[in-house]
């Protein structure tokens, strides 16, 4: 199997940001905990890069990210 990369999933999360308003980790981490980590990385790297903007409207809740 192969593993998830992180350039890929954060490529596709701009992608999912260009077309939608706003975007939830659970629709974007995938299946295997590979792309869940990977997903999660590339988040924080965007992040980081000022990318994108991250909420979470409750404790314990989904994360959001919108395009910033």
């Amino acid at each position: 199997m192969a593993r998830a990369s992180v350039d890929e999933r954060r490529a596709l999360i701009l992608d999912v940001l260009r077309s939608a308003p706003s975007a939830s980790f659970r629709s974007l981490a995938g299946d295997t905990i590979d792309q869940v980590v990977a997903t999660f990385l590339a988040i924080l790297e965007l992040f980081r890069r000022g990318q994108i903007h991250v909420e979470q409207p409750s404790p314990f809740g989904d994360l959001i990210l919108t395009l910033a």
